[in-house]
């Protein structure tokens, strides 16, 4: 029988080679270094399954909680370099945006994918967040940089059943602490749940 960590490098190898296909290298590098920490993690003993195929669960709806006039749909946000973006300025009140991103259908998160980019002020605090449903608090997975260009991040959950729920439903936040600036704007092309088909 083939080893499983063999055949996920294999796969890794390949994925590289598809991904170098793309336009941009920095997405290239990015992404792949996702793959290499997943490959890390199954190094390390804590994944005994052999793993199959990694399935990635996209957004069903969007609610703004806090925040300017959104341009865009949750569609904008399920395929990765399509050219379409959600776009949601900042409102001048605290927090400057308040975004919940719902997800249905969920059975298992390994982990998180995001494309995103912030165009505020580096002083101010945007953070990423999945909700926890074992202790209803939103826990902040990471800081959202100030960039002109989309950060890409692969977050590997490594206990991800409390962050959905009985029924299949997950939420992903995107926050701004501070008050806001209406010229100060979130955009995202691409945010999925990551799991493992094992």
């Amino acid at each position: 029988m083939a080893n499983p960590f063999d055949e996920l490098r294999d796969w890794i190898d390949e994925s590289e080679s598809k991904l170098r296909s793309r336009r941009d290298s920095s997405v290239v590098a990015l992404m792949y270094e996702g793959f290499r920490q997943v490959a890390s993690v199954l190094d390390s003993g804590y994944v005994s399954s052999p793993i199959g195929s990694m399935s990635f669960k996209t957004a069903a709806s969007l609610n703004v909680v806090a925040g300017g006039t959104p341009v865009g749909t949750v569609t904008d946000i399920q395929t990765l370099q399509d050219g379409n973006e959600y776009n949601l300025p900042e409102a001048a009140a605290t927090p400057g945006y308040d975004l919940e991103i719902n997800f249905t259908g969920v059975t298992r998160i390994d982990g998180v994918v995001v494309a995103s980019r912030y165009t505020g002020s580096a002083a101010h605090t945007s953070d990423f967040r999945l909700y926890n449903y074992d202790n209803t608090t939103d826990d902040v997975f990471f800081l959202t940089p100030t960039a002109s260009a989309n950060n890409y991040r692969t977050v590997i959950i490594p206990n991800g059943a409390s962050y959905f729920d009985g029924s299949g439903n997950a939420q992903a936040t995107f926050y701004h602490t501070s008050g806001g600036v209406p010229s100060h704007d979130l955009y995202i092309d691409y945010i999925a749940l990551l799991s493992w088909d094992v």
